[in-house]
Formats: structure tokens, sequence, C-alpha cells
């Protein structure tokens, strides 16, 4: 329905909670009953003659959802780099390495915030926060490609509006088509769908479970 869920809170009943009229048994919240509270992203409504109650409270400009409670897509992107001698770490390695980018450099593509640059500046909208949380070197004495490759575990999480796993999948598209303007990527692993949404509070621990499947 396009509802952004904004916080959970002890749920304290300030109502008789009978299910009829008080005459038969009330109904059960259970011992630690949660308070879920949903509420219309800002500049998001379906009709756009209808007014967006939410933006009109000068509380509720900047509305977001807390970190734990942002549902997550991630998945993998894998790009190429030159291969030179075995290095020790990704930074020896590809300090020297040639790439077609306009604006970065192999060193920054692998080590900095390039890639994350890009997607913020050119693939998600406004209320979609990303995080690359983890990077990993492979080389291709390991691979037995032709190219060194960095793989980075790339994360869309739904801040400010709902994230879907179609929405976040275009957004894994763009990504792709964007970050080969600056280097190459592994054709193998192109096009594969975002996983399914989760909350934030829990990709720590999915990653974790996976380290092994992850990035290779």
């Amino acid at each position: 329905h396009g509802l952004l869920l904004t916080h959970v809170l002890p749920f304290e009943p300030t109502h008789d909670l009978s299910s009829h009229r008080g005459v038969d048994r009330p109904f059960h919240v259970g011992k630690n009953p949660k308070l879920y509270i949903f509420a219309k992203p800002n500049n998001d409504s379906d009709n756009k003659g209808e007014k967006d109650i939410v933006s009109t409270s000068s509380t509720m400009t900047t509305m977001t959802s807390s970190v734990q409670l942002q549902l997550c897509c991630r998945h993998e992107l894998h790009i190429e780099l030159p291969s030179h001698d075995q290095p020790v770490e990704i930074s020896n390695d590809v300090a020297e390495a040639k790439i077609h980018s306009p604006l970065y450099t192999a060193d920054e593509m692998a080590n900095g915030d390039a890639i994350l640059n890009i997607l913020q500046d050119s693939v998600v909208p406004k209320g979609i926060r990303v995080e690359v949380p983890i990077r990993k070197f492979l080389s291709a004495s390991t691979t037995g490609l032709e190219s060194n490759i960095v793989v980075f575990l790339v994360v869309y999480c739904g801040e400010g509006r709902p994230l879907t796993r179609s929405e976040a999948d275009q957004y894994r598209s763009t990504t792709e088509t964007e970050v080969a303007k600056h280097v190459p990527l592994r054709q193998n692993r192109i096009g594969r769908m975002v996983s399914k949404p989760v909350p934030y509070s829990l990709l720590k621990g999915l990653i974790e479970e996976r380290a092994n499947d992850y990035l290779t």
C-alpha cells in the first residue's frame, strides 16, 4: 500500500479488548504487545490531487524509518581490473591498473567510495539509503579469469520510502549500467535478481551466516 514503517513501540491498550459489547472473551495481545506505526511517505501520494496529510506537518517533513526497521535488498557487484603481479592487498594491486572511468582511478573504484558515490548520485532516488558493507578481492590466479575481480555487496534500504523487491531489482539493473560506464563488469555475474527484502536488523546475521557463499 506504499506505507512506511516508522516506529515499533510497546502497546498499552487504553480501551476494552472485548470483541463484542463486552460479553465474550477479550482479544489476546500476548505478553509483550507491539504497536506498529505506518505512515505515508512525503510527496508520495497516489492521487496527485490528494494533499498528503503527513507532509503538512512541520514536524514530519523529513520522515524516515529508523535504521533497524528499514527493509533492505542486497546483491553482489563484480568489477574487473587489469591483472598485475599477485597482490598482498587490494590497494597494492590496483594502484597502477588502467580503467576507462572518466572520474575515478582503479584504486578509488576498488578501495574508495567511488561505487557508493555512483549509486547515490546516479541510481537511487531520495529516500533510498545505500550501503556497501563488505568487499573482497579475487585474484586472476584464483578465479582463472584474465582480470582480477573486486566484489561488492550492495545493500538498498527503504529509509524514507517503502522498498519492494521489484524496485530494488530496478536499482540493481541501473547500478550495473552506470558502473559499467567506469569499469568492466564480470559478465557471468550481471542480471541476477536482488534478494528478498529483510529488516536491516537481520542483515548482519544473514551476511555472517552465508559468509562462505557471498563474494565468490
